[in-house]
């Protein structure tokens, strides 16, 4: 009589499992039959090869085994709750749970438990799925993600993603630092909201040609959350992400260019001023020789 027959007809329920196993064997996840008590009544052949023992070493010997030494107190306490209060309890809820298996070695699962009530006992049928590939394209997704952060943290100048409704998606943390607003007032809002009111349909315009043709270039002045404006050039393209458009925008401070073009306009306000009053004659020429101003005095002349 094997381990399975044994135990089956020990337990009271030989019938119910022979009738089961064809199915449990069907299913792609390792399944588990376990008692009240912790004893591991049937496993199909996925759960031998998930945890690397036979049949006949599983059958009979307590379900703990299957899970790492050091967590064994807290899973037998576990396990007596949840006879306790039996309940069905899905895949994914709860997270981060390891198996043991026969070489020592761990592997990430997610588990699903049904218990199972019959005359003559009560069983929980236990489905334990190996997470291991979704555990590992979890922890690229969040190395990718720290490095693109670490990149675009690093670019010079505000950055930003936006929706085709203009909408804040990613940035940098300068962006947060300079015009004041934190990740969660920036999160979702309309990238013209933190705009000067006299550029915004000039800024919407740009936004929508570069949706249009693949990018663009506009100059326009911020307004911090404390109400100053600041002046910035930006430069934005589009990309396409998961099948939807979306505009990358690098935003540089021209505050220190305006200033330097104002204090020309000024001095060039002052020459002119000089000259025309001037009773001696004044001009200008080109690099060509060519005359680009006279004033008054020159033309009297």
């Amino acid at each position: 009589m094997s381990a399975v027959d044994r135990h089956a007809v020990a337990s009271g329920l030989g019938p119910i499992l022979e009738s089961s196993l064809p199915l449990l064997e069907a299913a792609p996840d390792a399944i588990v039959v376990v008692s009240e008590s912790g004893e591991i009544m049937l496993a199909n052949r996925r759960a031998e090869e998930l945890f690397g023992y036979s049949a006949e070493e599983l059958i009979g010997s307590r379900v703990e085994m299957l899970v790492p030494d050091r967590f064994r107190a807290r899973h037998r306490t576990h396990r007596s709750e949840f006879t306790g209060r039996p309940h069905v309890r899905p895949m994914g809820a709860i997270t981060d749970l390891l198996g043991r298996r026969k070489d020592g070695s761990e592997l990430p699962i997610d588990i699903s438990l049904s218990p199972v009530t019959f005359e003559s006992g009560k069983l929980i049928v236990t489905a334990i799925r190996d997470v291991t590939a979704r555990r590992d394209a979890e922890r690229r997704l969040r190395d990718e993600k720290r490095f693109s952060d670490a990149v675009i943290d690093s670019l010079p100048g505000l950055f930003c993603m936006l929706d085709e409704q203009g909408r804040y998606v990613r940035w940098n943390r300068n962006t947060e630092t300079v015009l004041g607003y934190s990740a969660e007032e920036l999160a979702g809002r309309r990238r013209t909201e933190l705009i000067r009111p006299d550029d915004v349909s000039r800024v919407e315009e740009a936004a929508r040609v570069a949706f249009d043709s693949g990018g663009g270039k506009c100059e326009y002045d911020n307004v911090t959350k404390d109400g100053r404006e600041i002046p910035f050039f930006c430069h934005g393209v589009t990309v396409e992400i998961a099948g939807r458009p979306y505009l990358l925008c690098v935003e540089m401070d021209v505050s220190e260019r305006r200033r330097m073009e104002a204090a020309l306009r000024e001095s060039e306000a002052r020459y002119r001023v000089v000259a025309e009053t001037a009773t001696a004659a004044i001009v200008t020429v080109d690099s060509k020789g060519l005359m680009t101003y006279a004033n008054p005095a020159t033309v009297e002349l």
